[in-house]
């Protein structure tokens, strides 16, 4: 009996301890600065530490482009992951749609929004967004890991117009961006941000109506054959012409 008992207090003890671990790795945040902003932002592993550390360096247009956006402008930041982008342009008194369908991903995207106190400024949106209407679909994922990305909605094309090797796979909910606007009546953004690894021309394609209403567009143009074609001719055809590009970010204005 004693030998059951130590044996049960060891596994209590080791129970706790695990439980200890768990809440300090979800609990370990970084603050960086940007200009004269700072922000606090949840740092559970190396993926999102990454994130973190290059956010001043890794894309500096798309900073210089929200930094554009007139105070009590609508951004909605399609393929949010965690939410680096959805915090900054809140912190500059934007309203923020964070759109994000993966959950290795909300619960940080959570978290980043909550460490910035700017939940009255960001509504997270967990469903992806293409398709039409409101439907649903398969999403894949490469990766189960916090803060990554390379998953695709709908199909298994990644980026480069290779198929993902999906690891980890669900039924999540699809909405057409004009669905969006015609059938949850969400607010017509000013400004909309789209980097999704690939689907890019769904999306914009399921949106004739609210891109013919949106002042300017960034999104990371795909990398296959017929891809940046298309999202050229959606902006095009929505009266938007390409400002500038920037890596494989493309900026488009009215």
């Amino acid at each position: 009996m004693k030998r059951i008992a130590r044996r049960l207090i060891a596994l209590k003890m080791s129970e706790r301890l695990v439980g200890f671990i768990v809440r300090d790795v979800m609990g370990r945040t970084r603050r960086i600065a940007h200009g004269s902003m700072n922000l606090l932002l949840t740092e559970p592993g190396p993926q999102i530490k990454s994130r973190n550390l290059t956010f001043s360096s890794k894309e500096p247009g798309t900073l210089e482009w929200i930094d554009s956006f007139p105070a009590g402008s609508e951004l909605w930041d399609i393929g949010a992951n965690v939410g680096l982008y959805s915090v900054y342009a809140a912190k500059k008194g934007i309203r923020v749609r964070a759109f994000e369908p993966s959950v290795f991903n909300l619960e940080f995207l959570a978290r980043n929004i909550n460490l910035n106190e700017v939940s009255d400024l960001v509504t997270i949106v967990p469903v992806a967004v293409g398709g039409e209407g409101v439907s649903s679909s398969k999403l894949n994922l490469s990766s189960t890991a916090w803060g990554d990305s390379q998953n695709s909605f709908g199909t298994l094309r990644g980026q480069f117009g290779v198929d993902i090797s999906s690891n980890f796979n669900y039924e999540v909910l699809g909405v057409s961006l004009d669905a969006l606007v015609n059938t949850l009546h969400f607010t017509q953004p000013n400004f909309i941000k789209i980097d999704v690894d690939g689907i890019e021309p769904e999306i914009l394609e399921s949106g004739a109506l609210v891109l013919r209403e949106v002042q300017s567009v960034l999104v990371e143009c795909p990398a296959y054959e017929g891809g940046e074609k298309r999202v050229r001719l959606s902006l095009e055809s929505a009266g938007l012409r390409l400002e500038r590009i920037d890596g494989r970010n493309e900026i488009w204005v009215r």
